[in-house]
């Protein structure tokens, strides 16, 4: 498990190294790369935290459902029951 938690990590570190050996300006590119994934950091986890913590009340996470769910439960969208398991690994 931790391995693929690896893997996905620095998975976006290893396609900059690939742009810059196929690159025809790698000084202008990898700048631009490296600061795109610190916007796509910000935009979706921390984007994502603050929409949790915006939406679902602090005394309702209880840690046996994803917040997530809890925010779509909400809403009103019932796509998946909150007690199916949420990922592949």
């Amino acid at each position: 498990m931790a391995l693929v938690v690896v893997m996905f990590s620095f998975g976006g570190t290893e396609l900059i190294g690939i742009t810059a050996g196929e690159t025809e300006d790698p000084r202008r590119t990898i700048p631009r790369a490296t600061n795109g994934i610190i916007w796509r950091i910000l935009v979706f986890y921390i984007g994502a935290l603050g929409v949790i913590m915006a939406v679902v009340p602090w005394n309702t996470i209880d840690g046996t459902t994803s917040p997530f769910v809890q925010i779509f439960d909400s809403v009103g969208v019932h796509a998946m029951p909150a007690s199916s398991p949420t990922s592949c690994v």
